[in-house]
Parts: structure tokens; sequence; C-alpha cells
């Protein structure tokens, strides 16, 4: 890969990246959860659980049952070190893929421009 075609991608990284960050926060509000994650968290679950390439897996078209995979990855990572409370009250597969499915409806409804939650507010 040349240099402008890695610096291309670079730059194509972090809208991707962010939008998946908001549907998390945005599904972490419906869900009730009183949990926010900034760029710091998200990026240290990306590289805790070796999917620093995540954004790219994504750009690239992986397989749903890849970027799946991943995804969960990073849930649990955060569910093991920050909220292991919840791992005795819910089985952690039901926890995982509940957080999963409402972050991904969530990232489906901001791709399509329908309106979301974002910190409690309704964005248009």
């Amino acid at each position: 890969m040349s240099i402008i075609e890695s610096q291309i991608k670079s730059a194509a990284l972090g809208p991707v990246a962010d939008a998946h960050l908001h549907a998390y926060n945005n599904a972490f509000v419906e869900l009730g959860l009183e949990w926010h994650w900034d760029n710091v968290t998200y990026q240290t679950l990306l590289r805790k659980t070796g999917n620093e390439d995540l954004a790219m897996a994504y750009l690239e078209g992986q397989s749903p049952q890849a970027l799946r995979r991943a995804e969960l990855l990073i849930i649990g990572a955060y569910l093991d070190h920050h909220q292991p409370h919840l791992l005795r009250a819910y089985e952690p597969e039901f926890l995982c893929d509940l957080i999963y499915c409402t972050k991904s409806r969530c990232y489906d409804a901001a791709a399509e421009g329908r309106s979301l939650i974002l910190s409690g507010a309704a964005l248009m």
C-alpha cells in the first residue's frame, strides 16, 4: 500500500470508528445503562481485544459474523473490567448480545438518517 493510500484509509477510519462509538453510547442510553465510552475507552477496548483494525474491517466489508464476534469481544471486555457485578446478575452471552443488538440498531438508524438518542436528547 502506498503512503497516499494509507493516509486516505487512515482519514476514513476516524468517522467510521466515531459512528460506532456514538452508536454504543446511544445503545447505553436506550438500555438505561449509565455508561459513556469516550474515545480513549473505546480505543483501549479495541487494543485490549486485538480489534484495533475494526473500523478498517467495516470499510473492507468483512463478514457480518466476524464483525459481530469482534464487537462481542469488546463488550465482554468492558463488562469484565468495568461492570463485573452485571455478569453475576445476567448471563454474559445474553447481556453482550443485548448490547450488541441495540448498538447495531442505533448504528443503522443513524446511517439511515433517522433520529436517535444521544445522552438523553433526541437528535434529528
